[in-house]
C-alpha cells in the first residue's frame, strides 16, 4: 500500500474460498495464480487442490466463460487490432489476452507457461517463443508507459508515444 500499489485481499475459511470462487469466475481465475507468502504450506495445498476439482468450473464452461469475458472486454476498448492510442493490458491482442490464455491452459490442461504448452504439444515451439518475447515486451512497454505518465496508464496516448519510442 505504502508504494501506492492496488492490492485485492480477502479474509475467509477454505470451504468459503471455494464457494466464493464456484460463484465468481473473476475471484476462480485470480485464485489460479494464488501464490503462498507466509502461513500454512498445508492449508494453501488444501486450497490448490480443491481449486482443482473438475466440478468447479468445469475446462469446457470455464473456457466459454472466459472467451465471453474476452469479448465483452474487447467490446469496452476499442475492438481493433489497428488502435493507434491501444490498451496494453485490456485491448485485442494485449496482456489479458495472453493471460487468459494460460489461465484457459493452466485450467484445462494444468499448464501455464509457454515452453510448457510446447511440451504438451499445445504450441509450436516457435509460438511458444514468440509468446514469451511478447509478453515481455509488452510488459516492458507498459511499464514505460507508467513511468513516462506518472501515473498507472494502460492507453499509448499520442501524448506519451514520442517519449515511449524513445
Amino acid at each position: 500500500w505504502d508504494l501506492g500499489l492496488e492490492l485485492a485481499q480477502a479474509v475467509r475459511t477454505l470451504p468459503g474460498v471455494i464457494e466464493f470462487a464456484a460463484q465468481d469466475l473473476s475471484g476462480f481465475t485470480a485464485l489460479l495464480d494464488a501464490r503462498r507468502l507466509c502461513g500454512s504450506r498445508l492449508l494453501h495445498q488444501q486450497m490448490t487442490v480443491q481449486l482443482r476439482a473438475a466440478t468447479l468450473w468445469p475446462p469446457a464452461e470455464f473456457l466459454r466463460a472466459k472467451v465471453d469475458e474476452r469479448d465483452e472486454r474487447h467490446g469496452r476498448h476499442a475492438d481493433t487490432a489497428h488502435n493507434l492510442e491501444p490498451n496494453l493490458k485490456n485491448g485485442r491482442g494485449a496482456l489479458r489476452d495472453l493471460q487468459t490464455a494460460r489461465w484457459i491452459a493452466k485450467r484445462c490442461f494444468g499448464v501455464e507457461r509457454w515452453l510448457d504448452m510446447y511440451e504438451r504439444g499445445l504450441l509450436e515451439k516457435d509460438e511458444a517463443r514468440r509468446l514469451v518475447r511478447a509478453e515481455a515486451w509488452l510488459s516492458d512497454l507498459r511499464f514505460a508507459l507508467h513511468v513516462v505518465s506518472g501515473r498507472r496508464e494502460e492507453r499509448v496516448l499520442f501524448d506519451h508515444q514520442p517519449a515511449l519510442a524513445q
